[in-house]
């Protein structure tokens, strides 16, 4: 019988460690512990306060590399992924934020978001100058200054096969 209830109590221990989906306020309790975490949280409301509170119509892309900071921390990760539960501010902090979160999407570039293209693009030496000449050219349209038929050419034509490819093909949702 002791046996018994104590595979039952590491098995329940399993389960509440595989569904470890927090609820938001102990997600930032938990990143508030976390010397990084609490930096790139801070550095957030900074950098995305004049977006949450609707002074500007584009997420801006220091907003953005905000956002991507406080993912690379330990729990960071949490934040996005929390249950607001019945907090109705939390919900619409979420629900405001969401065009900024950067997309990271599996397997075929046919989805891939704008970030991740960039990302993919940075790692390969014969993509990384197109993607700088790329951001150089159209950084009016991540800015909202112009629209995509400013843009020209853009990338993907320069047939080199790698990662530039995907560039054109990121959501055009995204900001940079």
């Amino acid at each position: 019988m002791r046996t018994l209830c104590g595979a039952l109590a590491l098995f329940g221990w399993l389960l509440v460690t595989l569904d470890a989906q927090y609820i938001c306020w102990q997600a930032l309790l938990r990143c508030q512990q976390e010397k990084d975490c609490e930096l790139a949280y801070n550095q957030y409301l900074t950098a995305c306060d004049g977006y949450l509170k609707g002074n500007s119509r584009q997420c801006p892309s220091h907003c953005i590399s905000a956002l991507v900071r406080l993912n690379q921390t330990r729990n960071g990760p949490n934040l996005e992924s929390c249950d607001c539960g019945q907090d109705a501010q939390c919900r619409m902090a979420k629900r405001a934020i969401e065009p900024c979160l950067p997309r990271r999407y599996p397997g075929d570039a046919s989805g891939i978001g704008c970030t991740e293209a960039r990302q993919r693009c940075e790692e390969e030496s014969g993509c990384h100058p197109m993607l700088t000449a790329y951001l150089s050219n159209c950084g009016q349209l991540f800015n909202g200054r112009i629209g995509e038929g400013g843009l020209g050419g853009g990338v993907g034509g320069g047939g080199g096969g790698g990662r530039e490819g995907d560039l054109p093909r990121c959501s055009r949702s995204c900001p940079g």
